[in-house]
């Protein structure tokens, strides 16, 4: 008698236990945006996080790849973060939800660790800047941009929620 779902899974269980380098050959590589080490942005993450004892340690039980454990908080968070994207990963990657949400919380928790090297407030000059590229664009006073994304909200904001939508 056999496994039905390992069976009908065994190309997601075999993509998992190859690791980047196979998955990354699937890919052209123009669509991978390279740093000037030829690191895609997903490797310089990987490169920055994966020496933090969170997600990575020495026990007899060891964790998942760092890259593996990325690869699902990344994809949680490319669906809103729902709790149907951690079913989506679970069925995608031959995981558990609890497994999903321990990946995720780990990654989470080594890019915080990361924020004192690459979070800062910005300068006088920086926010004179901002201010007046968002004031000539019809956003003046605008917060809330981060890179062009907007940030999903589950409920509007108790004040002046009638304004933010997603």
């Amino acid at each position: 008698m056999g496994m039905p779902w390992l069976e009908k899974h065994e190309h997601w269980i075999d993509w998992r236990d190859k690791g980047i380098g196979a998955s990354r050959t699937a890919v052209s590589d123009r669509a991978l945006v390279t740093d000037t080490n030829g690191l895609t942005s997903f490797e310089r993450v990987i490169a920055l996080i994966q020496n933090q004892a969170i997600v990575s340690n020495n026990s007899t039980c060891s964790q998942a790849s760092v890259w593996f454990q990325l690869a699902v908080a990344l994809d949680h968070f490319g669906n809103n973060g729902t709790g149907a994207s951690l079913d989506r990963s679970q069925d995608l990657r031959g995981i558990g939800k609890g497994t999903a949400d321990g990946y995720t919380d780990r990654d989470v928790q080594a890019l915080k660790n990361l924020s004192v090297r690459y979070v800062r407030w910005p300068t006088v000059a920086e926010r004179r800047k901002t201010f007046h590229e968002r004031e000539a664009v019809g956003f003046a006073g605008c917060v809330g941009f981060i890179g062009g994304t907007t940030i999903p909200l589950t409920q509007n904001p108790v004040i002046d929620g009638e304004c933010f939508f997603d």
